[in-house]
């Protein structure tokens, strides 16, 4: 509900606005016009998620309609209430932030979606090329041809290494940097990675998964593509000094016409804002894609202090547990809710209760080894 409480509140400002004349907007409209670019901020949602379904992802020309609209709308909202230059020297930088934030947020669902996403695949190896024109040869002659993958297996006397890292010992003779050197793979290693990861250490070879599965999760749902750069980072830095800068301005703004409960939630909006940016800085240090840049950039150093670190975020990269669904016990035993009537009144009554026939199980290490 984020992008629709925001949307409303910015129509709610504006529609006030709209009735006033520019002789009669006080302090505490000011103040109010203020928060237009809070919300335009907000809009821009948290660097850990941007889509909930691949779906979303294809809306993303539809995020930048509403970037436009809402980008317009604050402008509005700034014009109309710019009576001085105290606190609109302000909303400037706020409108400023909230603008990349957003306009972050639509880059990375587009390169998120189907095609750019299909796109941005590296290129097969060289040694496809023949194999492509003898396959377009045999279509054009007017062969059935079902093209296979052809998958090269490494050199036996290298089948138990990547990078220096030996898989077949336990995961915890591997040290991080070996870990994450697996994922620094080209696009031939892509193709024989199953082939070098049979029969390995199980734990070595789960632990890999997750690291690659989690950064396949990042591109596709969160803000990865658009801050794991060093553009990203330089935003990062640069939007909480920003909003911090505002945060000590707007405190030194000494104006005794605005209403406590005004001021009030004016402070929380700055509160959050900065909270999210820092917030946002600990999880790129914490990502596992800083972690192989600063290996492939030979950072040990930063990379040592990050892992010294990280046992203080509590981090895990999945919950180890996964969901069993007990179809007998939905079909035979009924569990009804107090309120199914309703439910089944709204059409949802099957929907809500096959959770009560939901439960997680922990991923043992047994499980793991199969």
């Amino acid at each position: 509900m984020a992008d629709s409480v925001a949307i409303y509140a910015l129509g709610i400002i504006t529609n006030k606005l709209t009735k006033l004349n520019r002789q009669s907007v006080d302090a505490n409209t000011q103040l109010n016009a203020f928060w237009a670019p809070f919300l335009l901020l907000h809009l821009g949602g948290p660097d850990t998620i941007t889509a909930y379904a691949l779906e979303d992802n294809e809306l993303w020309l539809r995020h930048l309609l509403a970037l436009v609209t809402q980008a317009g709308v604050t402008f509005y909202i700034f014009l109309m209430a710019w009576t001085g230059p105290n606190i609109s020297i302000l909303a400037i930088i706020m409108i400023l932030a909230g603008l990349v934030k957003y306009g972050e947020r639509v880059y990375v669902l587009w390169a998120a979606s189907s095609e750019q996403f299909r796109d941005s695949i590296p290129d097969p190896p060289p040694k496809f090329s023949k194999i492509l024109e003898q396959h377009k040869l045999m279509e054009a002659e007017g062969y059935d041809v079902i093209p296979h993958v052809v998958i090269e297996v490494r050199d036996a006397t290298v089948e138990n290494t990547v990078d220096g890292a030996n898989l077949s010992s336990p995961e915890k003779d591997l040290n991080l940097e070996q870990r994450y050197k697996h994922l620094l793979l080209s696009s031939e290693d892509r193709d024989t990675s199953r082939s070098v990861l049979k029969d390995k250490n199980f734990l070595a070879v789960f632990k890999i998964i997750e690291i690659e599965l989690g950064i396949m999760y990042d591109l596709l749902y969160t803000k990865a593509k658009a801050i794991h750069t060093s553009w990203g980072l330089a935003r990062r830095i640069t939007g909480l000094v920003s909003i911090c800068i505002v945060l000590v301005l707007f405190i030194l703004i000494e104006d005794p016409n605005y209403s406590v409960a005004d001021l009030c939630l004016t402070f929380v909006l700055l509160a959050v804002a900065i909270f999210l940016e820092i917030y946002a800085l600990v999880f790129l240090l914490f990502s596992d894609k800083t972690a192989c840049w600063l290996i492939k950039e030979k950072k040990f150093a930063v990379l040592d202090f990050i892992n010294w670190l990280q046992p203080l975020t509590k981090r895990h990269r999945w919950s180890d547990h996964m969901a069993q669904y007990s179809l007998l016990s939905f079909a035979i035993k009924e569990k009804h809710l107090p309120c199914h009537q309703i439910l089944e009144f709204l059409h949802i009554d099957e929907a809500v209760e096959k959770l009560l026939y939901k439960h997680h199980k922990k991923v043992t290490e047994e499980i793991k080894i199969l």
